[in-house]
């Protein structure tokens, strides 16, 4: 009787452990499928992965993500400075070269995150700093940036006269600061 039971008592801990395999895979694949780039990108800043992201431009990024808003990934490039990615324009992101392949992330939207591309132009825009901006369809348009309005930058050209360009907010894929003007 007593070998009955101890073998009975090893089938239900075979079972349970087999259930807990289960739900774990199971919990695991609904995350998977609830995830999304920006949640991704939250991963990888927390792991302190460095990346290369590739835009729809075909311009690439590499760096470590540092923050991530509504539709903007600030990461630090190689050359220690932020460039601000609008996350629309992102069409792969992966372990930057050499980098060991990271723990998978999970990438589950975590609930409401602040920050716009747009709002990361604006509150620079005082200050006049130079700006470098990547633009959809390859374009870049680099001088002094002046101001932000609702959907239009405008970046102060270099040339002799100095010119103004104005850009369509939505058409920003990526920015990087160069410092005051």
């Amino acid at each position: 009787m007593v070998d009955e039971i101890e073998a009975w008592a090893g089938d239900q801990r075979s079972q349970a452990a087999a259930d807990a395999r289960s739900r774990e895979r199971w919990l695991k694949q609904q995350a998977l499928e609830a995830a999304d780039l920006a949640g991704v990108l939250v991963d990888l800043a927390e792991q302190g992965q460095p990346v290369l992201i590739t835009l729809s431009t075909g311009r690439q990024h590499q760096g470590t993500p540092m923050g991530v808003g509504v539709d903007v990934v600030t990461i630090s490039s190689a050359m220690g400075l932020p460039v601000h990615l609008a996350i629309e324009a992102i069409t792969s992101v992966k372990p930057a070269p050499g980098q060991a392949t990271p723990p998978e992330p999970i990438g589950e939207s975590r609930g409401a995150r602040s920050g716009r591309l747009a709002h990361v132009l604006a509150d620079a825009a005082p200050e006049r700093p130079r700006v470098m901006l990547g633009l959809v369809g390859g374009e870049t348009v680099s001088g002094e940036l002046r101001s932000v309005g609702t959907d239009l930058v405008t970046v102060l050209r270099d040339g002799d006269p100095p010119w103004p360009i104005y850009v369509r907010l939505g058409s920003v894929c990526d920015v990087s600061f160069f410092g005051s003007g």
